[in-house]
C-alpha cells in the first residue's frame, strides 16, 4: 500500500469513526459481591490488612498505650463522635494547629511529635476493607498522614460494597474534592530486598471506630 492511500484510508476512518457513549453505572462496573452484612464484611476485610476496631471509649486508651503526647486531628463536626478533641484533651494531650502561621519551619518541625492523628471517613469498602479520606476546610491533610497512629471514625451507613458501588451511589462526590485519598491498612512498603516495612511512609498503625 502507498503513503498517499494509507493516508486517504485513516482520514476516512477519522471522519467516520464514532466514540462510544459512556456505559451507565450498572452492571459490570458495580459488581455484585453476593449476599452478607455490610458492616461484617467490611471489617473482615480490614482486619485482613493490618485494622484494628475499638470502641469510641477506648481512643483515650490508644492514645496511652502509644505514648502520644499531642494529637493532630479533624475539626469536632467533621468527626462523626461527639468531643473527640476536648476528650484527648482531657486525657492530657495538646492539640496540634494544623493552620500553618508564622514561622512556618517551626510550625512543620512541630509535625515530627504529632504520634495520634483522628479523621473522620466519607465511606468505606467492604470489598477491600478500604476507606475514603477527603481533605479540606475542618479536615486537614496531614492528620492522616504525619502520625504514627491513625484512628478513622466512620458511619456504617457510609460502608459500600465496593469503590463501583459508592461512585455510583455518590456520582457527584469527585467533582467537588481536592484531595482524596483511599486508605486501606496500615502504611506498606517494600524495599529492594523484597522485604515489607510499614509506618515508613504513612501511620504503621490504624484503627477504626464504626458508628
Amino acid at each position: 500500500m502507498d503513503r498517499e492511500t494509507f493516508l486517504s484510508r485513516v482520514d476516512a476512518a477519522t471522519q467516520s469513526a464514532q466514540i462510544p457513549g459512556v456505559p451507565s453505572a450498572t452492571g459490570l462496573l458495580v459488581p455484585e459481591l453476593g449476599g452478607g452484612d455490610l458492616v461484617e464484611l467490611f471489617r473482615a476485610a480490614a482486619e485482613g490488612v493490618g485494622v484494628e476496631f475499638i470502641d469510641d471509649s477506648e481512643l483515650a486508651s490508644v492514645a496511652a498505650a502509644h505514648a502520644a503526647t499531642s494529637f493532630l486531628a479533624w475539626d469536632g463536626p467533621e468527626i462523626p463522635a461527639p468531643d473527640v478533641g476536648s476528650r484527648l484533651v482531657a486525657a492530657g494531650l495538646q492539640p496540634v494547629d494544623p493552620r500553618i502561621g508564622g514561622d512556618r519551619r517551626a510550625h512543620l518541625a512541630g509535625y515530627h511529635d504529632v504520634v495520634l492523628g483522628v479523621t473522620g471517613a466519607h465511606a468505606g469498602f467492604a470489598e477491600t476493607g478500604s476507606v475514603v479520606v477527603s481533605s479540606g476546610a475542618g479536615r486537614p491533610r496531614m492528620a492522616s498522614l504525619i502520625p504514627a497512629v491513625h484512628v478513622v471514625y466512620l458511619k456504617a451507613v457510609d460502608i459500600h460494597r465496593s469503590l463501583a458501588h459508592w461512585a455510583a451511589a455518590d456520582p457527584g462526590f469527585m467533582a467537588g474534592a481536592t484531595n482524596v485519598v483511599f486508605i486501606t491498612g496500615v502504611s506498606r512498603t517494600g524495599d529492594i530486598e523484597m522485604k515489607l516495612n510499614t509506618g515508613v511512609h504513612g501511620p504503621g498503625h490504624l484503627y477504626m471506630v464504626i458508628l
